[in-house]
């Protein structure tokens, strides 16, 4: 066998040891550091972010957002629960739930106008989601931070 060549082989299986050594830090290190890090992705995701806080009533598809930011849509739902620290439909489910709470608190629209507003398909799952995550539906969060208010 070619190892059994005396001090070249030792020397040869050294660096060969070495090297898979090496290989494995940089594994390691590579696993260690997120995915979001690359290629100025945290500003691109950290300003999609602002995008959605600004007008949640859109109707986002992030496939074409992560066609924007030229990264395929899983590297996309991969990346931004890194930064943001929740996956992006839920993100936009919270920011339009925080406007709907700002809208029923200081309007007097209708909640179905509301529903609309915010973005939701409809007034039936515009309720059905706001009461999951306030347990009051709006109509009556309405009526108690109006009597708050008073």
């Amino acid at each position: 066998s070619w190892w059994a060549g005396g001090a070249e082989g030792w020397v040869l299986e050294r660096s060969v040891e070495q090297a898979v050594n090496c290989l494995e830090g940089l594994l390691l290190e590579m696993q260690s550091q997120p995915s979001a890090q690359s290629g100025g992705i945290v500003q691109k995701i950290e300003r999609l972010a602002h995008d959605i806080r600004q007008h949640p009533e859109r109707d986002w598809d992030f496939e074409a957002e992560a066609d924007k930011l030229e990264i395929s849509v899983a590297h996309l739902r991969r990346v931004f629960p890194e930064v943001i620290h929740m996956p992006p439909a839920k993100f936009l489910k919270k920011e339009r739930l925080a406007m709907s709470q700002s809208l029923l608190r200081d309007t007097d629209l209708p909640v179905s106008q509301i529903a609309e507003a915010v973005g939701f398909p409809s007034l039936h799952h515009f309720s059905r989601v706001f009461t999951e995550r306030y347990k009051l539906p709006p109509a009556r969060y309405r009526q108690l931070t109006v009597r708050a208010r008073a």
